[in-house]
């Protein structure tokens, strides 16, 4: 009802029209500024990232291993934000690629940075692939101790296609 005795009628969204008798109003309203879904909360867009913490359940993986990353997003409070988008990077994906739901997957011996990003907002952990051990030599391959003798043995690490594993 409009002062003055004049009607109003609503197209939602859009426009407020109202007559009175000397007079037509039009008032626009912006979608854009009304809170949430009509609940009062802000809209989804409205509420900024507070924080981007990404996990690993392991840190170091043998090649062909894959894992889900974990990534949680929060707003300033520390409330979840489950509606935003996450990218995946990774830092050397020929290594260790990560796909767009945070699965990452060793495919050669190496560590990568893996980045996840909301809005601007990125956080990142490093992974290590590690060549699985095949076979261990050890060296020398026989040996004859007296007793209360000692002496020093070497092992050498060995991946399935035969190369040295250095590191371990």
């Amino acid at each position: 009802r409009i002062p003055g005795g004049g009607v109003a009628s609503t197209s939602w969204p859009g426009s407020i029209t109202g007559m009175t008798r000397l007079r037509r109003i039009v008032l626009l309203v912006v979608p854009a500024l009304v809170p949430g879904c009509g609940d009062g909360s802000p809209t989804a867009a409205a509420i900024p990232i507070g924080a981007l913490h990404v996990t690993a359940a392991a840190e170091s993986l043998y090649v062909a291993d894959s894992i889900a990353l974990t990534a949680v997003v929060s707003a300033p409070s520390g409330e979840p934000l489950t509606d935003r988008t996450i990218a995946w990077t990774s830092s050397t994906p020929a290594t260790i690629p990560v796909g767009p739901s945070g699965v990452v997957q060793v495919l050669a011996p190496g560590s990568a940075w893996i980045i996840a990003q909301a809005d601007s907002v990125r956080d990142s952990v490093r992974l290590k692939g590690l060549a699985r051990v095949a076979r261990i030599a050890i060296s020398p391959r026989t040996l004859v101790l007296l007793q209360q003798y000692s002496t020093t043995l070497s092992a050498t690490v060995f991946d399935a296609a035969n190369a040295p594993i250095s590191g371990r």
